[in-house]
């Protein structure tokens, strides 16, 4: 029996094929059934532990559902048995079968509190938001005299947000759900699987993260903002946080990935989101919702034809996905770029009277559709009404979502939308006074003086008013993130100096953030004093000597600088010792200082002088040498992340990194000369290693076609 429980488990922690999980979980339950039929804690405790592994999907809770009626067959009155049941209802979204049974485990015991923690989550859920508040009050009133749980600030936190939208509230009483949940797993240390799974709960780490999630602000994707970064509050990093732990325990949870590809995506992490995607997809290609998020993000890249391709397939794989607001506005986005705004307005016209689009309660379902979704199908029907001229209506739907969505994270996201439709109408001013009203107290404050400052710069050209913004987020918050800001802005509009000088200030109140060294070494760098540029790199070195991308620009400095032997000996400190780190990104590290070395190496060679003073040039110090270097340690890659079963995404870059190493060893054999044999071996690695048919080397091909080594030239050129 445990054999039969511990494969269901596997299967579900690390597989995504649902038809096979059904078919062992119906085998165990019947077994279950014939071996164990009165044992009632076995079947309530795989009840608990599968249904919180179950991603929610419907067959599997069905059937957990099952085993859980049947404990309670065994044991009517236990009132934990009838907790869960109504707990998998919640998980079909089963709000008032749920409550039937959350208030009969109350009047089976009632001192039983999970029982008033369910119908107080039920309350919240169908909207019944004074009530849930009442009984919160009772709850605080005793919460001395009760066992200390993560469910208390998790409803507290539920309602914070929806009865008050008191977002400082709703995050600080997550924070306490989610610590007093670690805090209890800390303690568990039992070795049964099930068991700890059970206590893991990621069900509940979802829920947790879901709402941290609702945080996330708006990121315009499709302009050029000069600000490389978003300022991420604790919030969404902590939600973050939740999702990649959960996909580490769970791989083949697909939920979870596709829940953080979205968060990533609507971070503008499109590399971080491109790799998440990819491995949910790997989970299972036949996720609608997997196409669809891929469509999202090729959309951001302004890939429209992989948008469209994903967004077909995403209908192929569940054509009901049509129904939703952000496939709705994906096909929209594409009509548009296709120069066809008529038909983007009638997809969004329709999207519109979606349930739950207008108002989050009006839906059958009960699922909520997310706000992000919801302000954005408003914002892209104003945009499209504005592209077809009917400025008016277009203010109108404005207008309603600022109403509808105020106090949320979107609201910057309509207002940024009205002074764009202002300044459409040659209302500059007007737009700059709407952006203006948002008070230093604005949690979206930061943001609206950023697209502001594109605002002065893009359409007036005004650089003075386009800093003067970043200066007025600095006087109101002198903190690194700020000057660092600040220094952004400076280097956009090429003036180097002054934005030495703030990130400078950045770096002083944040000592041990090394990417702001590397900043200001490329702020010295772009200001052509090289010496202080490099007396800055080394000093930086010694505070953060395990920095691989300060060295690796400290060497490139010292290459531009034709001081190629100071260069090789930077990398060579970065490469001792060589090859003996087991550690994937160390040894990617390595690879990626060997390449530059040869780099280093090829411009000694070119040229004309003694470069190395110091008589460090000897013989293994050659180009094939550092590269054949690069080759191995790349090998132990490739064969690292393959065995590691990583992202399809991971894998190709690595491969393009092998090839691009192995093209550069032809070439260099080339260079050396008589070395047509491993010019030939080396090429063919690097085709192997892609399975891209590049153009290979010139002087490779001529040299082929001199040589009796015709045939395979020809042969590796498809040249018959």
């Amino acid at each position: 029996m445990d054999g039969l429980r511990l494969n269901v488990l596997i299967h579900m922690v690390q597989k995504t094929d649902g038809q096979a999980t059904e078919e062992r979980l119906l085998l165990m339950i019947k077994s279950m059934e014939r071996y164990e039929g009165s044992n009632a804690a076995l079947f309530f405790n795989t009840a608990q532990t599968l249904s919180r592994l179950s991603s929610r999907k419907a067959e599997i809770v069905k059937l957990t559902i099952g085993l859980c009626k049947k404990a309670i067959e065994l044991e009517p009155c236990a009132a934990a048995y009838l907790v869960e049941l109504a707990r998998e209802k919640v998980m079909l979204y089963d709000y008032e079968g749920a409550m039937q049974t959350y208030r009969k485990a109350g009047r089976s015991d009632e001192s039983h509190i999970p029982a008033l923690y369910g119908t107080i989550y039920i309350h919240i859920m169908l909207g019944e938001l004074d009530d849930a508040e009442q009984q919160l009050d009772f709850l605080e009133a005793i919460s001395e005299s009760i066992e200390q749980s993560s469910q208390l600030p998790y409803l507290k936190a539920l309602l914070a947000w929806r009865h008050r939208r008191d977002a400082a509230e709703h995050v600080r009483f997550l924070q306490q759900a989610e610590q007093t949940h670690l805090k209890f797993l800390d303690k568990q240390s039992t070795p049964k699987i099930f068991t700890r799974f059970a206590k893991l709960d990621p069900d509940f780490l979802i829920a947790l993260s879901e709402e941290y999630l609702l945080h996330v602000q708006f990121v315009d994707l499709t302009t050029s903002s000069q600000s490389s970064s978003i300022n991420q509050n604790s919030a969404v990093r902590h939600g973050i946080d939740i999702l990649t732990r959960v996909s580490e325990e769970l791989p083949g949870h697909v939920g979870a990935h596709l829940l953080l590809g979205r968060a990533q995506l609507a971070l503008g992490e499109l590399n971080a989101a491109t790799v998440t995607v990819s491995t949910a997809l790997d989970c299972d290609s036949r996720s609608a919702s997997g196409h669809l998020l891929s469509s999202q993000l090729a959309l951001a890249k302004s890939n429209h034809r992989a948008a469209a391709i994903a967004l077909d397939q995403a209908a192929a794989c569940d054509f009901e996905i049509r129904r939703t607001p952000a496939y709705a506005l994906v096909k929209a986005k594409l009509c548009s770029f296709k120069g066809d705004p008529g038909e983007a307005l009638k997809i969004l016209q329709d999207a519109m009277q979606f349930p739950g689009l207008r108002d989050e309660r009006a839906t059958g379902t009960l699922i909520a559709v997310p706000v992000v979704e919801r302000v954005a199908v408003f914002v892209e029907l104003a945009e499209v009404l504005s592209e077809l001229s009917r400025v008016e209506e277009a203010a109108n739907v404005l207008a309603e979502a600022q109403e509808r969505f105020q106090g949320t994270s979107e609201e910057i996201r309509i207002l940024m939308s009205s002074s764009m439709l202002a300044i459409k109408r040659d209302e500059f001013e007007t737009a700059l006074h709407m952006l203006d009203a948002v008070p230093h107290s604005s949690p979206v404050y930061s943001h609206v003086q950023e697209f502001k400052a594109n605002l002065h710069l893009s359409i007036r050209h005004d650089k003075h008013s386009f800093v003067q913004c970043y200066r007025d987020l600095v006087d109101l918050s002198k903190n690194a993130h700020s000057y660092e800001r600040l220094g952004a802005a400076y280097l956009h509009i090429q003036a180097p100096e002054p934005a030495v000088a703030a990130y400078e200030q950045a770096h002083r109140l944040n000592p041990e953030d090394s990417s702001l060294a590397m900043k200001i070494g490329h702020a010295l760098v772009s200001t052509h004093d090289y010496l202080k540029a490099t007396d800055y790199y080394v000093t930086a070195l010694q505070a953060h000597a395990d920095n691989i991308g300060l060295r690796h620009d400290l060497a490139r400095l010292f290459m531009k600088l034709e001081k190629y032997g100071n260069a090789t000996q930077v990398l060579l400190y970065a490469l001792e010792p060589v090859g003996l780190s087991s550690e994937v990104n160390k040894i990617a590290q390595d690879v990626q200082s060997l390449l530059l070395l040869a780099q280093v190496y090829a411009c000694a060679d070119r040229g004309t002088k003694d470069i190395f003073e110091d008589g460090m040039f000897v013989a293994e110090h050659s180009v094939s040498g550092a590269l054949l270097k690069a080759r191995d340690l790349q090998r132990i890659v490739l064969e690292k992340v393959q065995s590691a079963l990583e992202s399809t995404e991971i894998i190709c870059k690595e491969k393009r990194i092998m090839a691009e190493i192995c093209c550069k060893l032809a070439t260099c054999y080339l260079n050396e000369g008589k070395m047509d044999d491993k010019a030939m071996a080396a090429y063919e690695e690097a085709l192997k290693a892609d399975n891209v048919r590049e153009t290979p080397p010139l002087d490779w091909i001529k040299s082929c076609l001199r040589r009796p080594m015709k045939a395979a030239c020809c042969k590796s050129l498809d040249f018959g």
